[in-house]
């Protein structure tokens, strides 16, 4: 028990290198006791964080751009996501 805190942090570091998932290990104080708890999150997309950037860069300019008329713009430039093509398919 005294080393379950380690045992999560192995498991978080092995699960986020093999999987699309994006795991953290949080200490947690509740009625003075600490707890260990899990912070599970799916890993974005390299399109969706080429998204956002370009997002921010119409920003710097002035414009605001939706999310969905970049990845329309994206889809057409480099083709679908293996996701979207993945879901159409």
């Amino acid at each position: 028990m005294e080393n379950l805190a380690a045992y999560f942090a192995i498991l978080t570091d092995e699960i986020n290198e093999r999987t699309p998932w994006d795991l953290r290990v949080q200490p947690w104080n509740h009625h003075q006791n600490v707890k260990t708890r899990l912070r599970v999150k799916k890993r974005e997309t390299a399109e969706a964080d080429l998204v956002r950037q370009i997002q921010w860069l119409a920003l710097e300019q002035g414009r605001v751009v939706a999310a969905n008329e970049v990845a329309e713009l994206l889809a057409k430039w480099i083709g679908p996501a293996e996701s979207a093509a993945e879901a159409a398919g």
